[in-house]
């Protein structure tokens, strides 16, 4: 009842007073979420520079865990020593695989059993004179063939047949299969194993040193901060020079040119990128052990490698995650459904036949030209904030929810424009409306002065 009473008399009632208050409320709180989305611009603008980085130390750890590795593998070490200069050898012309010798085992022979398919090839050398030869077949009989050397003992004898080779002249014993008993075993033995083991460290060092070769990452990795700009153009300027100083000694660049071709438009902190064929001629293991501590990152500071591990953003305990992803995610959320509450108030009072009454929200934006623009302006805003957190981010999921907060806002404005909310935007419609409000004036009549 009172609610009709107040249309009557053109004030607003209770129900009317709510919406307004629900729609002011809903509204602050809006723009204070469209403020928080435009804060992580900057952090979002950043965050190239972060993943660049994060890449950049990765691989930097990488390249000294390889050479590490390398330095500690008993397979490579054997090898560096029989070669003493290899780190002098180009990274093209390393060996992917070494040879590997063991020879500490020595004692009496053991007893030999059957030879399967994944047997590996012994060498048996003996102090009584040249090697035994023994072929294994499974089912055959065994045959052991040697020459005594000279002045020594003489080989041992063995029961069974024994004749003279057409060809090389040497005893041949032959022990057919079953025969009890067989011939003792020699001592004075020493067995050398030869094993042909892959250098992995190689490749994975050569493809490390592809991988730093990037123009992209080093640039972008000195966007971070004037600390890492410093690192890692030094770290780069290093590695050109060993590159170039190969170059005029070795003379291992003959068809190639060093450096490749810069980009149209270069950035601040350019940092040029060298042919990839070039890494694995002009540079050696020595170079590339000297590049993977120079200039090494440290990680006493997490927030270095950047949002991956660090914090980026900095708020209140419990108010947004820590996460700029994350933090980002949730705020649009909220956002739409703030928006979509204050829709839903907003069809609320738009219920009611006077809409807008004088002392709500609505109506006091009315009023003037510049109320209602900066109603639309504060309607606007969080749209702004949505797509542009969206469009730095570059993620589907934030572009989804900056589309429901578009369609929120939408929402809201169609509905004010079926009440003809925005025709004061209009300076031809508020003209027309100036000039009928003077024609409906009322004048004074003749005779009556203008004074009260």
């Amino acid at each position: 009842m009172s609610d009709e009473c107040s249309r009557d008399s053109g004030s607003a009632g209770d129900k009317d007073k709510a919406a307004s208050e629900a729609c002011t409320r809903s509204g602050a709180f809006a723009l204070a979420l469209s403020v928080v989305l435009i804060l992580l611009m900057p952090s979002w603008i950043h965050r190239p520079a972060e993943i660049a980085l994060a890449r950049y130390i990765g691989y930097r750890q990488q390249l000294s865990l390889a050479i590490n590795q390398l330095d500690l593998d008993p397979v490579w070490q054997q090898y560096r020593t029989s070669h003493i200069g290899v780190d002098s050898v180009p990274l093209r012309t390393l060996p992917t695989q070494v040879v590997y010798t063991d020879g500490n085992s020595s004692g009496p022979a053991s007893t030999v059993g059957d030879a399967g398919s994944g047997a590996r090839a012994v060498a048996v050398s003996s102090s009584l004179g040249a090697p035994p030869q023994v072929s294994l077949q499974k089912g055959a009989p065994i045959v052991l063939a040697g020459k005594a050397s000279p002045g020594g003992p003489a080989p041992p004898s063995f029961g069974g047949s024994a004749q003279a080779s057409s060809q090389t002249g040497t005893p041949v014993v032959t022990i057919p299969k079953g025969t009890p008993g067989g011939p003792a075993p020699p001592t004075g033995l020493s067995v050398t194993v030869q094993v042909t083991v892959p250098v992995t460290e190689i490749a994975t060092v050569s493809e490390t040193m592809k991988k730093l070769n990037d123009s992209d990452l080093l640039t972008e990795s000195r966007d971070y901060s004037n600390f890492f700009s410093w690192s890692v153009g030094q770290w780069a300027i290093r590695g050109k020079w060993l590159i170039y100083r190969n170059a005029l000694v070795n003379h291992c660049n003959k068809t190639t040119k060093l450096e490749a071709d810069p980009p149209r438009h270069v950035a601040k902190n350019y940092v040029p990128a060298m042919n990839s064929e070039i890494l694995d001629e002009c540079l050696n293991l020595g170079d590339v052990r000297e590049l993977a501590e120079f200039e090494k990152p440290t990680m006493s500071n997490p927030d270095q490698i950047g949002g991956s591990v660090g914090r980026a953003v900095d708020v209140a305990p419990g108010a947004l995650p820590r996460d700029l992803y994350a933090a980002s995610l949730v705020t649009e959320a909220l956002l739409f459904f703030v928006i979509a509450y204050f829709g839903a108030f907003l069809q609320e009072a738009m219920s009611s036949e006077g809409f807008p009454f004088p002392g709500t929200l609505f109506g006091a934006f009315s009023r003037s030209l510049w109320a209602l623009l900066c109603l639309a302006a504060a309607l606007f805003v969080p749209v702004l904030a949505a797509v542009g957190v969206a469009a730095l981010s570059k993620d589907p999921f934030l572009w989804v929810e900056a589309g429901l907060v578009f369609a929120a806002f939408c929402s809201v404005v169609n509905a004010l424009r079926r009440k003809s909310y925005w025709k004061g935007l209009n300076l031809l419609h508020r003209k027309k409306r100036k000039v009928s409000n003077s024609n409906n004036a009322p004048r004074p009549r003749a005779g009556e002065s203008g004074e009260a």
